[in-house]
């Protein structure tokens, strides 16, 4: 059976604890102190559950935690917490992390027994149009070169549209509904035209 690891938790530098507890929260408009020791105490609790729901999200305190898990050397899903009494602590679970952290694509390598036989290279390589006589039985090498070739055509083949046309016009009045008359002189003036 799997033996599980407890929670760690480690209390933070007072300087850095000191800034953590200067992240602003937005002020509840609808809060009424309590009258009581009961309900203040109650206040207190709820107050300190919402400073960490509000730091389960702030990104300043996910690098934070981030960092200073990495500085004590401990491997886990870190968060900063406030316990009851006021102290922030750095607080290191070891379950699965509610939203994993994407990975970067990795680009795959192409290894050689992936790469088409010499003879289809060459054939490609001339349909393509490249010389490739420098390169001898260097496979990889031309699989790159046929590769950037054909690349190339298909993008000679299929240009990207233009991102944005541009409206030509000259500027001037817009464009009015009136046609010219079939018996109109070559040189009239526009201003009478537009006038009727």
């Amino acid at each position: 059976m799997a033996k599980t690891l407890k929670p760690y938790e480690v209390p933070l530098d007072p300087d850095l604890a000191e800034e953590i507890l200067n992240i602003p929260i937005p002020p509840n408009p609808d809060h009424k102190p309590a009258a009581t020791i009961g309900g203040r105490v109650k206040e207190a609790m709820e107050s300190v559950e919402t400073a960490n729901k509000y730091l389960e999200t702030s990104h300043l305190a996910a690098l934070v935690a981030d960092t200073v898990m990495r500085q004590i050397k401990k491997r886990g899903v870190p968060s900063i917490r406030v316990k009851s009494d006021g102290t922030v602590v750095l607080h290191v679970s070891y379950k699965e992390a509610p939203e994993p952290r994407a990975k970067p694509p990795v680009k795959r390598q192409t290894r050689s027994s992936d790469l088409p036989k010499l003879a289809e290279l060459r054939l490609r390589a001339e349909e393509a149009g490249v010389d490739i006589s420098d390169l001898g039985r260097q496979r990889r090498a031309i699989f790159d070169r046929v590769l950037a070739a054909e690349e190339a055509i298909e993008e000679d083949e299929n240009p990207e549209p233009p991102l944005r046309l541009v409206d030509e016009v000259k500027g001037g009045p817009p464009p009015s509904d009136k046609k010219l008359p079939d018996n109109a002189p070559e040189e009239f003036d526009v201003d009478d035209l537009l006038s009727d």
